[in-house]
């Protein structure tokens, strides 16, 4: 009875320990875990690729920049160069003109003769005017560099602004790596109790076939007991018989052994009804003991066969759900993959585009620069020429002074004829040289600026 109650206490335990992991199913966590796990690599990848997409771009772009910003400040520093040397030139034009009219005002007072002085002093304005229209013209281009330079300012801003946000994504996504592979270690640790359950689960099965050996083991034992009490049952009735054999035998004693045999006969069959009895009581509690045990057995069996298929089943069914979210994520790299080869390829196609597109700009700055240079150079030529011959016309009204001094020392009377009345050819031909320049750098002025 004590055996029949340990076996009732363990089989008890081993209910609750089944229902405990049916409850508990750590399996389909696993599983659940390591699908969660992959979906959150899977996008990590694809925000990495993107990410490195958008730096590379953001690279290429801020080295563009910083090559046009070195060019620009290269053309303002070339153009500063240029303004200062013509407002030097200006500035010596004009003391050379303040002397020129404090000279031609003596040369007046002495007689000079007035037109020669105002086609020099004319010839100079226009040759101010002029070095005035193209100091305004570089200092427009001087303007619109600066304007570039600051709009490649801010779009140097908004790129370190970009680029600290996309900082702060990395940062964000490297805490979000951090804890999925806190996740994961966690997964790997419900795994590890997994194996652990599965353990006890495999010597609770172990523990289960021990008890039934055990219990086939007390069968078989009961039933030979059984067997052992009716045969000595049977050889003590077979003894009796033989017995009142032997005493109806003997004649003499027939009174005495029908007394014996009366009296032993109902001692023994009392016996042998209450062992009977005892003994069917016994069979019977065993019966429905082992009865029970095999119905709690049956329904132990049923219940781990009933887990099996439904772990099995949820095995295959995740199984399948990987394979098909696998498969899909797979899809989905390849998709994105092409995607961003096609969008390197236009990045690529825009960035020949921009560098060609900036090619010409500089080929057409750099033209203008020289047809600039070139304008400036003719200029200054010109201006050289005027000097010479404004160094000419001072030599011929001192020659005049000289010559007008003299008369006037030999008291002759005569009236001072100018000997040219309009200027020379030479410089005529170079005043309307200047108009016409002037007229060309007026035309290049308005194009330029639509």
């Amino acid at each position: 009875m004590q055996s029949s109650n340990s076996l009732q206490m363990k089989i008890e335990v081993l209910e609750k320990l089944l229902a405990e992991y049916e409850s508990n199913d750590p399996l389909q966590i696993t599983k659940k875990w390591r699908i969660k796990v992959f979906e959150e690599l899977v996008r990590n990848k694809q925000q990495q690729i993107t990410h490195s997409i958008e730096v590379k771009r953001f690279k290429e772009e801020e080295r563009r920049l910083r090559v046009r910003e070195q060019e620009v400040r290269n053309s303002l520093e070339g153009a500063h160069q240029q303004v200062s040397q013509l407002n030097s030139e200006i500035l010596r034009l004009q003391k050379d003109l303040q002397i020129s009219q404090q000279k031609a005002k003596s040369a007046g007072q002495q007689g000079v003769s007035a037109t020669v002085l105002m086609s020099v002093q004319s010839n100079m304005s226009d040759q101010i005017e002029r070095s005035t229209r193209v100091l305004a013209l570089i200092e427009t281009y001087y303007h619109r560099l600066t304007f570039a330079l600051s709009k490649i300012k801010t779009i140097k801003m908004l790129h370190n602004r970009e680029k600290n946000s996309l900082k702060a994504r990395l940062s964000e996504e490297m805490q979000e790596t951090k804890k999925l592979r806190e996740d994961i270690l966690k997964a790997k640790l419900s795994e590890v109790e997994l194996e652990a359950k599965n353990r006890e689960n495999l010597l609770l099965k172990n523990e289960l076939e021990l008890l039934k050996e055990q219990i086939k083991i007390t069968e078989i034992k009961f039933k030979s007991e059984i067997n052992g009490i009716i045969e000595n049952h049977k050889a003590e009735i077979s003894k009796i018989h033989d017995d009142y054999k032997a005493m109806i035998e003997d004649k003499h004693k027939q009174s005495e052994f029908k007394d014996i045999e009366n009296k032993q006969k109902g001692d023994i069959i009392y016996e042998l009804q209450q062992k009977i009895k005892e003994y069917q009581e016994n069979t019977e509690i065993l019966k429905g003991n082992i009865i029970e045990k095999d119905n709690i057995i049956i329904e132990l069996n049923n219940s781990i066969t009933a887990i099996e298929n439904s772990t099995q089943k949820t095995k295959n069914d995740l199984e399948s759900e990987c394979n098909d979210k696998i498969s899909k994520f797979q899809n989905e790299i390849k998709a994105l993959e092409e995607e961003i080869k096609y969008k390197n390829d236009e990045i690529i196609a825009k960035n020949q585009d921009c560098d060609n597109l900036q090619q010409q700009i500089i080929e057409e700055v750099e033209k203008e620069k020289e047809f600039h240079q070139s304008k400036i150079t003719k200029l200054e030529q010109q201006c050289r020429e005027l000097r010479r011959d404004r160094d000419i016309l001072f030599q011929t009204l001192n020659e005049k002074k000289s010559t007008f001094s003299i008369e006037t020392q030999t008291d002759v009377p005569k009236t001072y004829t100018p000997v040219r009345k309009t200027p020379p050819p030479q410089l005529s031909e170079k005043i309307e040289d200047l108009e016409v320049l002037s007229k060309e750098l007026l035309d290049f002025q308005d194009e330029f600026n639509e």
